[in-house]
């Protein structure tokens, strides 16, 4: 190759994006895993909080409120579940656990409660 020759240069081709490392965020909560969510977990979502520890409602018991099945139940808080998980749950948990109700919450997908204790002096 002599000096005098031009070398022609070629465009460089970026590759495309990879979407598999973007963040992902689950759709929000549909209203039937909101109510799902808030008829087993209503012990945890209560303020102010209890002293004693709170125990989610049992399947069969929130299908009842819902007046639905136990399963249409189950199916909604593993959707909800999924949504958890998809947002950071670190560690497998059950449909009556509460851990990935907290995750929801700390994601806002599920709002804590808004009515706040007041204190008064009693005289």
């Amino acid at each position: 190759m002599s000096a005098t020759s031009i070398t022609t240069l070629t465009p460089i081709r970026r590759a495309p994006p990879d979407r598999r490392l973007a963040p992902r965020f689950p759709r929000p909560l549909t209203p039937a895993e909101k109510a799902a969510l808030q008829a087993v977990f209503e012990p945890h979502l209560a303020w102010p909080p209890r002293v004693t520890p709170a125990e989610p409602l049992q399947l069969k018991q929130a299908a009842r409120r819902l007046d639905i099945t136990a399963s249409a139940v189950k199916v909604r808080l593993e959707g909800a579940r999924a949504k958890a998980e998809l947002l950071g749950l670190e560690r497998p948990a059950g449909v009556t656990d509460p851990a990935y109700l907290y995750v929801l919450v700390a994601a806002k997908y599920l709002r804590p409660p808004s009515n706040r204790c007041r204190f008064t002096a009693f005289e």
